[in-house]
């Protein structure tokens, strides 16, 4: 029998805080400090820009010490066992950058909601088809549909005209779908 502790518990220690190297750590700031102050220092004198050498290292040690702080206040990092990654390994992540990749991936998201369900189907997919093909009648031929409906017809053939007027009573075959979407590309 599993305990409740044992599903609750993971592996990855975190790293664990040694405060005997804080002081290094700030002998070797204040060094490292010191050595760029006295490097900007030169140069601004070199270039005819007088500045206090303890202004400069004042303004320094206060950005590394701020640096210091921020390093010691970080939190922990997250153990491997409790990163959420989002994508399955072993899949190559497309980044969504790309217009047509989003619309294609919106468009396969509509596909999948309407898979079981003719109403979703004739609410959401069917409009959607019916603009496509109003906007290449509209761009290709210079006609409306709902001007047109003869020309409009001729244009489309009977299975894309039957599928954007007539509302969808049944499932429709892989097969009809691809004619329907091969008769609307070739608009």
């Amino acid at each position: 029998m599993t305990r409740l502790d044992d599903l609750l518990s993971y592996e990855d220690k975190p790293p664990s805080r040694r405060r005997w190297r804080l002081p290094a750590r700030i002998i070797r700031t204040a060094i490292f400090c010191g050595i760029v102050s006295a490097l900007v220092w030169e140069f601004l004198r070199l270039h005819g820009v007088g500045v206090p050498y303890v202004l400069l290292l004042t303004v320094i040690m206060a950005g590394g010490a701020l640096y210091q702080m921020l390093r010691w206040l970080s939190p922990p990092r997250i153990p491997e066992t409790l990163r959420d990654t989002q994508v399955a390994p072993g899949k190559e992540h497309i980044r969504d950058s790309d217009g047509v990749f989003r619309a294609v991936r919106r468009w396969a998201g509509r596909m999948d909601w309407t898979e079981d369900d003719l109403a979703r189907f004739a609410q959401v997919v069917q409009p959607a088809i019916a603009d496509v093909v109003d906007e290449r009648l509209r761009q290709r031929h210079g006609i409306v549909r709902s001007t047109e409906p003869d020309r409009a017809r001729e244009l489309c053939g009977p299975e894309l005209w039957t599928f954007i007027t007539k509302p969808v009573t049944r499932r429709l075959s892989p097969n009809e779908l691809a004619a329907v979407v091969a008769a609307m590309e070739a608009l």
